[in-house]
């Protein structure tokens, strides 16, 4: 009988689609390369087409803790994989945890227990927000949105029907007929979705405990008693800010969220950070919810950011301008004042959020003020650029078809929001 042939496999080869899920993602997310190949590991899972419980439960299918400095892309994480899971971004459905800080509040996660005030309340506006209903109407409407408005489009003819009996009798049948379009969509299709509890350590305990059931089992029995939420479908992440002044204080550095490459190496930084952040993360949670995140290996820490992904993160922000303007004003950008925004945010401390913030405030607000005064046209060029004084943005425009640029400068001053007073030089009135 001949001998069996042993090939060694390759661990760290991954299937096509997950390059492109990480192509996607990284047109948002700048740097965090460790947080974001932690992350991919979920669709290992759901390509490999094995479920990821056994007979005894039904697990979500995954279930993530990120951890970190703010401002440093936790949430934009959970929000970019949750527009690749669920194919939009209706799939999220965020719980900010810093609206239940008290143990009575968590009734408007599953609804009062009997007995107590708005027990049994069906109503749209009284849902708990992870009951079942709440969780998948947005990605469900996505998939039914074109036959309910066929429908609706058919009530708003039968309302106009001049028989008041054969007007009521042809609106009773369309409700009828969109509600038993909603319970096919859930039989017919499966219902993906994320859920994010936003700031977890700004929760009561009691929400900890329900987590519990939710890591373990995959279902939540809401407070009725009856009705019952299943997470099978569904992946769980949650963020928090846990560990980010011990962070701070280890770099010997006043900012939070951003770090010089020069003070430490990468391997330095990234052992500090996580022994740091999962000390604090000891003390915060219980040893259950912890053991059973360990044992997903779900516990992922994100790293201050280097000044090169800062830097970068401001050429994402303008790409972002560039294409709003694109979709219904289309013009051109030419930014050249990458420095001017890089120096006013490294003293912030709020991370890369202020980075978006400036660029909001000092880029897009200013060039909506232009459009809307009919200072830029379609088509044309836009530089912008900071002046000699290096304090103010100067935005200038060439027509489409020309050269040089107009004389005509709009001044953002420093101090100033959106723009401020017009300073005007002498200009070619047949530029426009």
């Amino acid at each position: 009988m001949p001998s069996k042939i042993w090939t060694p496999l390759d661990l760290d080869r991954r299937p096509a689609e997950i390059d492109q899920v990480e192509k996607i993602i990284r047109k948002s997310l700048v740097g965090q390369d460790r947080a974001v190949k932690q992350g991919l590991k979920i669709f290992n899972r759901m390509f490999s087409g094995i479920p990821p419980y056994d007979v005894k439960g039904h697990r979500p299918l995954g279930t993530f803790m990120f951890l970190g400095p703010t401002g440093v892309g936790k949430t934009l994480l959970a929000e970019e994989i949750a527009r690749v899971v669920t194919g939009s971004p209706l799939g999220l459905t965020t719980i900010n945890c810093a609206e239940f800080q008290e143990d009575h509040e968590i009734a408007k996660l599953i609804g009062s227990p009997p007995g107590y005030i708005g027990f049994n309340e069906s109503g749209g506006d009284h849902l708990p927000v992870l009951s079942q209903k709440t969780i998948d109407a947005p990605y469900l409407a996505k998939l039914i949105e074109p036959k309910l408005l066929e429908i609706s489009q058919r009530m708003d003819e039968a309302r106009r029907l001049e028989d008041l009996q054969q007007r009521n009798s042809q609106v009773r049948l369309l409700q009828a007929e969109a509600e038993n379009c909603k319970r096919l969509a859930y039989k017919r299709w499966p219902i993906l979705s994320v859920v994010l509890f936003d700031e977890v350590e700004k929760a009561s305990s009691a929400l900890f405990k329900i987590l519990l059931g939710i890591i373990d089992h995959g279902e939540l029995r809401m407070g009725n008693g009856l009705d019952i939420t299943y997470f099978n479908n569904s992946l769980i992440i949650f963020t928090g800010n846990i560990g980010s002044r011990e962070i701070s204080k280890s770099y010997g550095v006043k900012r939070i969220g951003f770090v010089s490459p020069k003070e430490k190496s990468h391997e330095e930084i990234s052992g500090e950070i996580y022994d740091t952040v999962y000390g604090e993360m000891t003390k915060f949670f219980s040893p259950e919810l912890i053991g059973r995140l360990r044992r997903n290996d779900a516990i992922i820490v994100f790293e201050p950011l280097a000044s090169g992904e800062i830097s970068a993160i401001v050429d994402v922000q303008m790409t972002k301008i560039q294409n709003r303007f694109t979709a219904d004003f289309p013009i051109v950008i030419k930014f050249e004042a990458k420095d001017y925004i890089l120096g006013r945010a490294k003293t912030t401390e709020y991370g890369a959020r202020d980075i978006a913030g400036l660029m909001e405030n000092k880029v897009f607000i200013p060039l909506c003020n232009l459009t809307a005064s009919k200072e830029i046209m379609v088509g044309d060029e836009i530089r912008i650029r900071v002046d000699e004084s290096g304090n103010n943005l100067v935005f200038e425009r060439t027509p489409r078809g020309t050269v040089n640029f107009r004389t005509k400068m709009i001044v953002v001053k420093e101090g100033e929001v959106g723009g401020g007073n017009n300073d005007e030089a002498p200009r070619n009135r047949n530029t426009r």
